[in-house]
């Protein structure tokens, strides 16, 4: 039986742990988060849906380091191509991930990809049962909610360029990104050229989640992934519910 393997990083090298030590607080969240989960758990739980499980091919990212970027992404209310960004800027947010100080995060389409083959492959609810048990085990570790939830709708770009797709189309080929749709993602006033203001939607080619923060911890308590036109008040409604379900929650302080 082959030997599972991921990429290694260099998070015990001068660019790494020693380099944190000196720059990121004992205190920081994300310092605390790691402390008190077992994340390597969560490693050949999620190999199994990659190709090769991680033992032919070529070395994979551990999984878990995708599993965080994306808990991030939902923590801070953000884009996956965002938590890139924060995540290639940010000593905290490397510290958290366990990627070297001179190492790129995974890219956005990567998560993209993680988040889809892992729904393909076990259905949202197991995507979904993957943030629940985190929320357990930080309580179960000492972290408390309030009673105030915090319900919104994250857009997701697609990592498409939609012109080209358009042409690719056109000659019969399929889209890029099969699962992606276009939804309205804002509305703006803007000024027309005939120098009158009006209303102008925004729109976007990609995903939309939705998800329910703690407003005393800012951590995620449930999320409901979806299309990019998905209407929100359906789903934000299922958050409610899948919140007040799990009322042996202790909600009453925070950490």
């Amino acid at each position: 039986m082959a030997k599972v393997r991921c990429k290694e990083t260099s998070v015990d090298s001068f660019f790494g742990n020693f380099l944190y030590d000196q720059k990121v607080s004992r205190n920081h969240f994300l310092r605390k988060l790691n402390e008190i989960i077992d994340w390597s758990c969560f490693t050949n739980r999620l190999l199994r849906y990659y190709r090769g499980k991680g033992e032919v091919g070529q070395a994979p990212y551990n999984p878990t380091i995708i599993l965080k970027m994306l808990l991030l992404s939902y923590l801070w209310n953000v884009s996956e191509r965002m938590v890139e960004e924060l995540a290639n800027d940010s000593l905290s947010i490397a510290l958290f991930l366990g990627v070297g100080a001179d190492e790129k995060a995974p890219d956005h389409s990567t998560l993209t990809w993680f988040k889809n083959r892992l729904i393909d492959n076990a259905g949202v609810k197991a995507y979904e049962e993957l943030f629940d048990e985190i929320i357990c085990i930080t309580q179960e570790k000492g972290i408390k909610f309030g009673k105030l939830q915090i319900v919104d709708s994250v857009h997701l770009v697609a990592d498409v360029n939609v012109e080209k797709d358009k042409q690719r189309q056109r000659e019969g080929k399929p889209p890029r990104d099969k699962a992606a749709t276009w939804g309205a993602k804002r509305d703006k006033i803007v000024m027309g050229k005939d120098g009158k203001k009006h209303k102008e939607t925004q729109y976007f080619y990609g995903y939309k989640d939705q998800v329910s923060l703690n407003a005393n911890t800012e951590l995620v308590t449930s999320v409901i992934p979806g299309y990019a036109n998905d209407y929100d008040g359906h789903k934000l409604k299922k958050l409610v519910e899948k919140d007040e379900g799990e009322g042996d929650r202790d909600r009453h302080s925070s950490w």
